[in-house]
C-alpha cells in the first residue's frame, strides 16, 4: 500500500464514526435495580447472608452529553443507591473495625455502598455497532455500622474514596426496529483493592420528533474487595428496569 493510500485510509478511519455523531445530544435514564447481597464483611470475614441480608430493591440515574468534537471527550454522571439494613443473631464472631461482636448476640447492621460516577469516554463508533472508551471517577461516600440490640456496643466505619475505573461501552442497534442489546463494564485491580462492575442490557427505543423514550431491562453484577478498615469482599447483583430519555 502506498503512502497517499495509507493516508487516505486512515482518514476515512477517524472520521467515520463522527459522520454518524450527533451535533449535540442529551440524554439521561433512571430505574430500579433489585439487588441481592452477598459475600463477607468485617475483619472476622463473617457472611453477608449470616448478618441477615437478602434482597432490596435500589434505584439508580444518570444524566450525559454527547457531541460532535472529536478531541473532546463526551461526559457522563451517575448514581447507584446501595442501602440496606438488617437484625439477625450472630452464628459466629463478627468484626467490624475494632469492634467484635461476639457470636449469639443481637446485631442490627446497615451497610451503604452507594457511589457517583464522572465517566469521561470517546465514541469510537456510533451507528448499528456503538463503541465507547474512556475512564470514571467512582466516589464511594457510604458507611458500616453494627449496633447490639441488648449490649451497648456499637460501631461504624465511614467508606470515603474516590477510585479511579476503565471504562467500556459497546451496544448493537437492530436496524429499523428500535431494538437494541449492550454491555457496560468498568473495572480496576490495585493491591488488595478491586471493583468488578458489569451490566449486560436488552432495551427498546420509541423513536419521536425532537425526543426518543425508551425501556431497557438488564441485569448488573458489581463485586468489590476492599480492604480497609470496613474490610468487604462483597458481591450485588440482579436484575434491573429502567427508562431513557435522549434529545
Amino acid at each position: 500500500m502506498t503512502m497517499k493510500k495509507l493516508a487516505l485510509a486512515t482518514s476515512l478511519l477517524a472520521t467515520a464514526p463522527l459522520a454518524s455523531a450527533d451535533f449535540l445530544a442529551l440524554y439521561g435514564g433512571a430505574g430500579i435495580w433489585q439487588t441481592e447481597f452477598s459475600g463477607d464483611l468485617g475483619t472476622s470475614d463473617t457472611s453477608i447472608e449470616g448478618l441477615g441480608y437478602d434482597d432490596t430493591n435500589n434505584g439508580y440515574f444518570y444524566v450525559g452529553v454527547e457531541h460532535f468534537l472529536p478531541l473532546i471527550p463526551n461526559a457522563r454522571i451517575q448514581r447507584t443507591n446501595i442501602n440496606d439494613t438488617s437484625t439477625a443473631v450472630l452464628t459466629s464472631n463478627f468484626t467490624l473495625n475494632n469492634e467484635t461482636f461476639q457470636a449469639g448476640t443481637e446485631v442490627a447492621t446497615e451497610l451503604d455502598l452507594s457511589h457517583t460516577d464522572v465517566v469521561i469516554y470517546y465514541e469510537l463508533l456510533d451507528n448499528i455497532v456503538e463503541l465507547d472508551l474512556g475512564v470514571a471517577l467512582r466516589k464511594f461516600g457510604g458507611y458500616a455500622s453494627a449496633a447490639s440490640v441488648d449490649v451497648n456496643q456499637d460501631e461504624r466505619v465511614d467508606i470515603d474514596a474516590w477510585i479511579p475505573l476503565a471504562y467500556a461501552g459497546a451496544q448493537v442497534n437492530l436496524p429499523m426496529s428500535g431494538f437494541y442489546a449492550g454491555l457496560d463494564l468498568y473495572m480496576i485491580s490495585a493491591g488488595d483493592n478491586k471493583i468488578s462492575d458489569y451490566a449486560a442490557k436488552v432495551g427498546y427505543t420509541f423513536d419521536f420528533v425532537a425526543v426518543d423514550f425508551g425501556l431497557e431491562l438488564g441485569y448488573r453484577d458489581l463485586t468489590v474487595e476492599y480492604d480497609e478498615d470496613t474490610q468487604a469482599d462483597a458481591s450485588f447483583k440482579g436484575a434491573y428496569l429502567g427508562a431513557t430519555i435522549r434529545f
